[in-house]
């Protein structure tokens, strides 16, 4: 790509790439979801079970082949779909209990934040009216007034 003055020249494709690549991410998350669904599993595995009415592998090979290729690339596939699906929705879950308590919290925090910047304030206050009525009274200060210290 050329630059120009600090800005990257686009492509006259740019939005050709755009909307393939948002057609793809689209595509991607229909098909992740409903391969990784028990109705997929059923379907595939009732689609694996049927050619054994009508021929039946003869040998051992032909039988491992057979169990290979259908049970554990086309019936294992959708199981294991699922079962990260249903763990990434668990998680999903723990995140949002976490941030929502993280949440809570923070507000406490900050309610308690504001009350000592209050009490705070009303301590400075209280400070210099001290000062300032110990600077009026002399009596005070030469009694060896606690405030000295």
């Amino acid at each position: 790509m050329a630059v120009m003055l600090g800005r990257q020249q686009r492509s006259p494709w740019g939005w050709v790439q755009h909307l393939v690549r948002r057609f793809n991410d689209w595509m991607g998350d229909r098909l992740a979801f409903w391969l990784s669904t028990m109705a997929c599993f059923y379907l595939i595995s009732l689609l694996v079970m049927v050619p054994l009415f009508f021929s039946r592998p003869e040998g051992l090979v032909s039988w491992v082949e057979y169990v290979v290729q259908s049970i554990f690339q086309g019936i294992a596939l959708p199981v294991l779909g699922y079962v990260s699906r249903v763990a990434g929705e668990r998680q999903e879950k723990v995140l949002i209990e976490t941030h929502d308590t993280v949440m809570e919290q923070l507000s406490v925090l900050k309610d308690e934040l504001r009350l000592a910047r209050e009490e705070r304030q009303v301590m400075r206050s209280l400070i210099h009216e001290l000062n300032g009525h110990r600077h009026e009274s002399p009596t005070l200060h030469s009694a060896g007034s606690p405030l000295d210290a």
